[in-house]
């Protein structure tokens, strides 16, 4: 089995592989401008999930948790 450490630099390097193919790999017909911009995939995925997971937990803060004796209050 491998070990999470393991998996977890090999995560680290496929993705520093594929910002690098980025660089070196360029569309052939850019339908937009910012696809032509070395990484921007990368980098929008990046703060797409990042943001996914900001939001989720300002929402599960917010709407779904309750104080510890909530249901204690009658």
């Amino acid at each position: 089995m491998i070990k999470n450490k393991t998996l977890r630099n090999l995560f680290y390097v496929s993705l520093a592989l594929l910002l690098i193919a980025g660089f070196i790999i360029r569309p052939a017909h850019a339908h937009i401008w910012f696809e032509e911009i070395p990484g921007f995939y990368a980098v929008y995925g990046f703060i797409g999930c990042a943001l996914i997971v900001i939001v989720s937990k300002a929402l599960g803060h917010n709407l779904l948790q309750r104080e510890e004796d909530y249901y204690e209050h009658n």
